[in-house]
């Protein structure tokens, strides 16, 4: 937000990154343009595996996966798209695997039920400068299976040290920026 404010007060030239909700207030007075492009930045929802966690189970990760309306998030930050996979459609390796776990609550419910997993708890660590935005529709959407998340907003450092460092979550969210 301070690098939008930066340049809606002619501090700056160019912007990138910005929530695409701000396009009209950005464009109103004419001094910018809105140019939307494709990027190999993603959004990455880590799930912490280890021995004795829930996540341990891939019956469990692929119900979270199932649970998640993907759309949601294009449709809430107004610009995006939806990956599948670790791969952007940019880089070499892609594949378009939008129907291996397709958006299917009911699918999601059965596969926790099938693993022992019903009404389960889980934490997402997730760093504070986010919009809150991402946490409410994991929330909601988990919620909506029977999962009851827990938002742990947290500044960065503390998330490098018990999420990268420590791998002290279940499940963590990052924006994932690759240099070229």
């Amino acid at each position: 937000q301070a690098a939008l404010n930066a340049a809606l007060a002619g501090e700056v030239d160019v912007v990138t990154g910005f929530d695409a909700n701000f396009t009209e207030q950005i464009e109103a007075d004419g001094g910018f343009e809105v140019v939307l492009g494709q990027s190999t930045d993603k959004g990455t929802l880590a799930m912490n595996q280890s021995a004795g966690s829930p996540l341990a189970d891939q019956r469990v990760r692929q119900a979270i996966r199932q649970a998640i309306d993907h759309s949601a998030f294009t449709d809430a930050f107004g610009a995006g798209q939806t990956l599948y996979g670790p791969i952007p459609e940019l880089d070499p390796g892609y594949e378009d695997l939008s129907d291996v776990a397709p958006y299917d609550p009911d699918a999601a419910r059965q596969l926790l039920a099938d693993a022992g997993a019903e009404d389960l708890d889980l934490t997402l660590t997730i760093p504070s400068f986010y919009p809150t935005t991402i946490p409410q529709i994991l929330v909601s959407d988990l919620n909506e299976v029977g999962i009851t998340l827990t938002v742990n907003s947290v500044d960065f450092p503390t998330w490098i040290n018990d999420v990268y460092i420590n791998k002290d979550y279940d499940l963590s969210f990052v924006l994932h920026t690759e240099a070229r």
